[in-house]
């Protein structure tokens, strides 16, 4: 019933990694559990365990700060001046900071490792990948078909143009064709009339010319 204590240069992942495994193994939680002691010793446990994650973190600490911080011992028995501890502060914060999103960016990156690796979300993603090429299928095909529809507006609009053309076309020749007519017969009116000028000038003067007493 001695307490246990963790030592700062303790290898703290590999105690937490044994005192975890103490803690779930069945022949260790069996005989624990025979104890009256047994609440008591697992506290206990858990305790020490908060300690070796206590001195893991202030090592991680450690490293992003790049400065070795006072041991616990020192601290105890001399103490830290205010100055001291008040750059400290501000190192740690800036320190625990970057820890915790780096942590988080692991737990982010471990999670999506582990769903990737379950067979449901594999077929989820497979699901999600067949509806984005049938989209994507979708979208080329309706992208076809509008180039083939302007087209044929295009083809459309060129063959409406050259029936206007070709309409244009056959009226100025048939204009043309009704001037040509009119004005053919307005010169053989022309021809007619002076026809019959000159016939009834020759029967004028062919009366004039005529003897009086005949």
């Amino acid at each position: 019933m001695k307490p246990v204590k963790a030592f700062l240069y303790q290898d703290h992942r590999a105690h937490i990694q044994v005192h975890m495994g103490a803690m779930k193994d069945p022949q260790i939680q069996q005989i624990v559990g025979q104890t009256p002691m047994a609440q008591q010793l697992m506290a206990a446990m858990q305790a020490h365990i908060n300690e070796h994650i206590g001195y893991e973190y202030r090592k991680q600490m450690e490293m992003r700060m790049g400065v070795m911080l006072p041991s616990p011992e020192k601290i105890e028995e001399d103490g830290i001046p205010q100055h001291m501890e008040v750059q400290i502060s501000q190192l740690a914060a800036q320190a625990g900071q970057q820890l915790l999103q780096q942590n988080q960016q692991q737990a982010a990156a471990q999670a999506a490792a582990q769903q990737a690796q379950d067979p449901l979300i594999q077929l989820q993603q497979q699901e999600l990948k067949i509806k984005e090429m049938e989209l994507q299928r979708k979208a080329q095909k309706d992208k076809i078909d509008a180039a083939a529809k302007a087209d044929q507006l295009e083809i459309e609009k060129e063959r409406i143009a050259a029936q206007e053309r070709i309409a244009g076309m056959q009226v100025g020749s048939q204009i043309a064709k009704s001037k040509a007519e009119l004005e053919a017969k307005q010169q053989l009116e022309g021809l007619r009339i002076g026809a019959n000028v000159a016939h009834k000038q020759v029967q004028l003067q062919q009366v004039k010319n005529q003897p009086k007493g005949e």
